[in-house]
């Protein structure tokens, strides 16, 4: 999917796996910690104050994703 088209669409609608760059097994990862929607990982990056850094760490420590995928 074009970035562009998935900003033009409800994320609180769509699952995670929508967004660019999460494959399968990191959307599963995701939702099992209870981010089933594009637009719950939004609000986790926007409650983080942005910080790009803080965010990525938490997908690594507290999602899982490897760091490359971050």
């Amino acid at each position: 999917m074009n970035d562009d088209k998935f900003l033009d669409e409800d994320l609180d609608t769509k699952p995670v796996t929508d967004i660019p760059g999460v494959e399968e097994a990191d959307g599963e990862k995701l939702k099992g910690k209870g981010f089933d929607k594009a637009g719950d990982v939004l609000s986790k990056f926007l409650s983080m104050k942005r910080k790009k850094e803080s965010f990525i760490e938490w997908l690594r420590n507290d999602i899982g994703m490897e760091e490359e995928n971050a």
